[in-house]
């Protein structure tokens, strides 16, 4: 009894590629809403330099959040119109 640790969980190979390709999909999401939010944060930081901001305006920074959440809600579909 003292030696009984419980049945082993076997996956298959199948299982352990998809559960890697999908670490892989999901850091790749990440990055590119990373790469969107910054981009979009440095390219509002430019208008503001430039004098085009209308008073009330979002902070570059706080739109960057946004568009950060905003394309992870569009691009997280992109992987299934793939195949």
């Amino acid at each position: 009894m003292m030696n009984n640790s419980g049945p082993r969980y076997k996956r298959s190979q199948l299982e352990k590629r998809l559960n890697t390709d999908v670490l892989w999909c999901v850091a790749l999401l990440i990055v590119m809403c990373l790469t969107a939010a910054v981009g979009h944060g440095l390219w509002l930081n430019n208008f503001k330099d430039a004098g085009f901001q209308v008073d009330g305006e979002t902070s570059p920074a706080l739109a960057g959040f946004y568009v950060f959440w905003t394309m992870i809600i569009v691009l997280q579909v992109w992987p299934k119109r793939l195949f």
